[in-house]
C-alpha cells in the first residue's frame, strides 16, 4: 500500500518593515531594481514583480552563504570575500531566452547552448525564471558557486566547471549545490 502526501498551500514571503517604496511595484511598467533584504548593496532587476520576489533571494542567499562556510570552513580573509562579493550582488531575473557558447559541467564546450542562467561578472548574475518557478528550480545556487570562486579567486568563476581549462570548481560544489536546492525546495523557496 502507498500513501502520498501533498501540501498545496503556497508560502509567499511578506515582509513587516520595509517600505512599500523599497518593494517591486507591481503595476509600474519596464524593468526594476529592488534592494535585496539583508545584504547592504545587494539588489534584484526584474521585468515584472511576479518573477521572484526579493525575500526569497535573500533567504537562498543567506542559506547558501550558511553553507557554503560549513562545507568549505574557509579563511576569515575568503569568508569577507564572499560576503562582500554577496553584498553587492546584481540578480538579474526574466523569463527571456538567451543563447550562449559556454561549457558544460564536465568542461566541454558547447555553442548554441540555452542558457539558464550566467555569471555575467564577478558581482552580477542573470536567471530564467519562468512563470510560478521556484527558485531552488532554477540555476541560482549554480550562478552563486561561481561568483563564490571569483570572490575567492578573483581572476574568473572557472566557467568550465570541473573542466581543465580553469580551476576552483570542486566536487564538493556541485553537492553544495544540491543540498542547499534540496533545503529551499522543502521549504518552498
Amino acid at each position: 500500500m502507498l500513501f502520498l502526501t501533498t501540501c498545496s498551500h503556497s508560502w509567499i514571503a511578506k515582509p513587516k518593515d520595509v517600505p512599500g517604496y523599497k518593494r517591486c511595484q507591481p503595476f509600474k511598467g519596464g524593468p526594476q531594481m529592488v534592494k535585496i533584504p539583508h545584504f547592504e548593496r545587494s539588489f534584484l532587476l526584474t521585468d515584472g514583480c511576479w518573477f521572484m520576489d526579493t525575500e526569497r533571494v535573500s533567504i537562498a542567499m543567506y542559506l547558501f552563504f550558511k553553507e557554503w562556510k560549513k562545507r568549505f570552513s574557509p579563511d576569515s580573509r575568503a569568508e569577507q570575500d564572499v560576503l562582500n562579493a554577496l553584498n553587492a550582488l546584481m540578480v538579474e531575473v526574466g523569463d527571456s531566452k538567451k543563447t550562449v557558447t559556454a561549457y558544460t559541467m564536465d568542461g566541454t564546450i558547447w555553442s548554441g547552448a540555452s542558457a539558464s542562467g550566467l555569471t555575467v561578472s564577478p558581482t552580477w548574475v542573470w536567471i530564467r525564471v519562468r512563470d510560478g518557478q521556484r527558485l531552488c528550480d532554477t540555476s541560482f545556487v549554480h550562478e552563486l558557486i561561481h561568483v563564490v570562486i571569483w570572490a575567492t579567486k578573483k581572476t574568473d568563476g572557472d566557467p568550465d566547471h570541473l573542466g581543465s581549462k580553469y580551476y576552483g570548481w570542486k566536487i564538493d560544489h556541485n553537492v553544495l549545490m544540491q543540498e542547499v536546492n534540496e533545503l529551499l525546495c522543502r521549504w518552498g523557496v
